[in-house]
């Protein structure tokens, strides 16, 4: 597989081929409001063999899952609940 290859990915990670291995990067964001702006870069999380790419499947479920919570419980926190 080529090098820079997205493999999959969601709104906050992504997997990337890389050699012999798969990279798994939390995507970087730009957040710009009326009080200023926030950028965070793509940052390097962890590796699997490239032959356990069907391992990617499960793994970004799970993500996608905590996200969903992870939004959830923001929402409830911002409801005041």
């Amino acid at each position: 597989m080529k090098n820079g290859k997205i493999l999959r990915e969601i709104s906050t990670h992504k997997a990337v081929v890389n050699g012999d291995k798969i990279d798994i990067i939390l995507t970087g964001f730009v957040w710009e409001d009326s009080e200023g702006k926030i950028e965070m870069a793509d940052q390097y999380q962890f590796s699997i063999p490239l032959e356990d790419a069907d391992d990617l499947i499960p793994l970004f479920d799970g993500l996608a899952e905590n996200n969903r919570s992870n939004v959830a419980e923001f929402m409830q926190a911002i409801d005041g609940k």
